[in-house]
C-alpha cells in the first residue's frame, strides 16, 4: 500500500515545486499537486510549505473533519523515522512553569475543602501521639521524677506545649500544601487578569490551562454586551473560578457554535490555542501595529502584555480604523495605556466615517501615514496586521513599497511583517 512506503526527508524536500507538490502532516506525506486549485486557502499557502512539514500550518489553520477526510486520497507514504503516527506525539504536552506568575489559581474549592480537613486530621494525630508518648514515658519506673507532687502543673505544661506545637506544625504543613500547589499565600482565586510583578522569562508554548489544541470544549455563554452598532462582547464561562483558559499572549481560539441569538447559560464549543504568534520580550524594539475594526483584538494582547511588563522596553505604535466614533472598540483601555505607558505605546485613530465633531485622522490608513508613524523597516522592526480583507490587502502593496518583505499566505513568528 502507497501509505505504507516510507520516504525519506531529502525525497520529500525534491518535490517542492508548484507542479511537483509533496508534503508532510504529523508523518504523512502527501501529493497535493492536483489539489492545489481547489484548495479552499489558495495555492500559495500551499506552495509555501512545499517540500516541508506544514503540521503546524495545517493545524493552526483549523481544518475540519471533512477537510482531513478529502486529504486521504492524497496520501503517497509516511516520513522516514517519524514518530507523528503515534497518537502519543500529537497530543499537547503540559508543563510546570517555573519563576513565574500565574494569572489564576489551578486549585479549586473541593481541594482547598480537602487539605484543610487534612490538616485538622494531621493536627489531631501529632497531638495525640505526643498526649500517649508522653503518658506512657512518664509511668515508666525509671521515670518517676515526672509524676511529683507539682506534677499537675507540669503536666499540664507539657500537655499545652505539645498541642501548641502540634497545631503549630499542622499549620506549617497545610501552608506549604497551599504555596506548592497555587504559588501563593491565600487560598482564594484570583481576578481574571493582573499585572504581573516578575516578567515573563520566556513564551509559554504548551498547553497548561482548559484549553487543548486537538478537541473542542464547551462553555456556557454568561454574558452578552453590545459594544457598537455591529459588534458584542461574549462573555464565557469556566467550569471553576480558579481555572485558567491557557491562552498565550498572541494566540487565538477557534469557536465552533450558532451564535447568533444565543441566550445567556447556552454553550459553545471552543478549542485552541491556534496560531504562530507567541510574544515573548525582546522580539523587536519597535512593533507597528495596523488594525481595523475588530481587528484589535490580538493587537490588544499584545499591548497590554508590553505596558505592564516593567522589564519590556519594546515601543508600539498602533494605527487603528474604523468607520465612525462610535465603532472604536476597547477605547476606553487604549487611551489609558497611552497616558500610564507614553514611552511605551502610542496610537491613532482613523475614521472613514467620521461625525462633525470628529478632529482626528479622516479617511483611510495610508501608505504615508504609514511611513510617517510606524518604525521603518530593519532588523529590529516588526510590523502586524489584522482586519478585513481590504485594509490587508492595501496595507500589504503599501508596505512592500516601503521596503518591508512581502508577508506569507501563512504567517510565522520571523516574519517582517506578520498577518494574524
Amino acid at each position: 500500500m502507497a501509505d505504507s512506503r516510507e520516504i525519506s526527508e531529502v525525497e520529500i524536500a525534491r518535490h517542492n515545486i508548484k507542479t511537483d507538490l509533496w508534503l508532510v502532516i504529523h508523518g504523512k506525506v502527501y501529493d497535493v499537486t492536483k489539489y492545489l486549485e481547489d484548495h479552499p486557502g489558495g495555492a500559495q499557502a500551499l506552495i509555501e510549505v512545499a517540500g516541508q512539514d506544514a503540521t503546524a500550518a495545517f493545524e493552526d489553520v483549523g481544518h475540519s473533519a471533512d477537510s482531513r477526510e478529502i486529504m486521504e486520497q492524497f496520501i503517497v507514504g509516511k516520513a522516514m523515522d517519524s514518530r507523528e503516527n503515534s497518537n502519543e506525539d500529537s497530543k499537547p504536552k503540559r508543563a510546570i512553569v517555573i519563576a513565574r506568575d500565574q494569572a489564576t489559581s489551578s486549585v479549586g474549592p473541593d481541594l482547598q475543602e480537602h487539605e484543610t480537613s487534612r490538616f485538622i486530621l494531621k493536627s489531631a494525630l501529632i497531638g495525640s501521639t505526643a498526649f500517649l508518648g508522653y503518658e506512657g514515658f512518664a509511668r515508666l519506673p525509671a521515670i518517676g521524677w515526672l509524676k511529683t507532687q507539682h506534677g499537675g502543673f507540669w503536666q499540664g505544661f507539657i500537655i499545652a506545649s505539645v498541642a501548641g506545637i502540634s497545631v503549630l506544625t499542622g499549620v506549617i504543613l497545610y501552608a506549604e500544601r497551599v504555596m506548592s500547589l497555587t504559588g501563593k499565600t491565600t487560598p482564594y482565586s484570583w481576578p481574571a487578569h493582573y499585572k504581573p510583578h516578575r516578567s515573563i522569562i520566556k513564551p509559554i508554548t504548551e498547553n497548561i490551562g482548559w484549553l487543548k489544541p486537538q478537541e473542542y470544549q464547551k462553555l456556557p455563554l454568561f454574558k452578552n454586551e453590545k459594544l457598537s452598532a455591529d459588534t458584542c462582547r461574549l462573555t464565557f464561562k469556566l467550569p471553576s473560578s480558579n481555572q485558567i483558559l491557557g491562552l498565550p499572549i498572541g494566540q487565538h481560539i477557534a469557536i465552533r457554535a450558532e451564535i447568533d441569538g444565543k441566550p445567556v447559560g447556552d454553550q459553545v464549543e471552543f478549542r485552541g490555542p491556534k496560531g504562530q504568534m507567541r510574544y515573548r520580550k525582546g522580539m523587536a524594539k519597535d512593533i507597528g501595529m495596523i488594525a481595523g475594526g475588530t481587528g484589535i483584538t490580538p493587537m490588544y494582547q499584545l499591548i497590554r502584555a508590553i505596558c505592564e511588563d516593567d522589564k519590556d522596553d519594546t515601543k508600539v505604535t498602533l494605527l487603528y480604523g474604523n468607520n465612525t466614533e462610535q465603532d472604536i472598540l476597547l477605547r476606553s483601555e487604549l487611551d489609558a495605556f497611552t497616558s500610564a505607558y507614553p514611552q511605551k505605546f502610542k496610537y491613532e485613530n482613523i475614521l472613514s466615517r467620521p461625525g462633525s465633531t470628529w478632529s482626528g485622522k479622516k479617511g483611510f490608513i495610508s501608505k504615508d501615514l504609514v511611513k510617517e508613524k510606524l518604525p521603518p523597516p530593519s532588523p529590529d522592526s516588526k510590523i502586524l496586521l489584522c482586519g478585513p480583507p481590504g485594509l490587508i490587502n492595501a496595507m500589504t502593496k503599501s508596505l512592500a513599497e516601503l521596503g518591508f518583505d512581502k508577508p506569507n499566505a501563512v504567517s510565522k513568528l520571523s516574519d517582517q511583517v506578520f498577518l494574524f
